[in-house]
């Protein structure tokens, strides 16, 4: 039994109709509660300011509807080892190169085991 909401929306879709709506709008529904990570760099050794330690980083994003870009913010840190993400990344080595806060964007230098380099500046990742 379909219901009269997807009825409706279904017809939105039909027509086009959903084309007329302002993409503004969707700013203002509120966030949902996290509960895993939209990137996790997992089994890291990280250089910080105060030496090097062992553990994860784990990142959550906002699109900018201006550039299409993501916007990387930290949401946790340390052993994420009992957390998971939409995608994970296993790094070997991660230099930080700003203070890691929550809710920051993170400038990260990330060595993947096979040598290659990913960057994060400002919290926008660079491949």
């Amino acid at each position: 039994m379909t219901t009269p909401y997807i009825k409706i929306i279904a017809f939105r879709i039909a027509s086009s109709e959903y084309l007329n709506e302002n993409p503004i709008d969707y700013l203002h529904i509120p966030f949902n509660i996290e509960e895993i990570f939209h990137l996790l760099i997992k089994n890291s050794k990280i250089e910080t300011l105060g030496g090097v330690i062992n553990g994860d980083i784990g990142l959550n994003y906002t699109e900018q509807l201006a550039t299409k870009e993501y916007l990387h913010t930290i949401a946790d840190f340390g052993d994420l080892s009992t957390f998971s993400a939409y995608e994970i990344i296993e790094a070997e080595f991660i230099v930080v190169m700003s203070p890691i806060v929550i809710d920051s964007r993170p400038h990260l230098r990330i060595t993947h085991p096979d040598g290659r380099l990913t960057y994060i500046a400002d919290g926008v990742m660079i491949s």
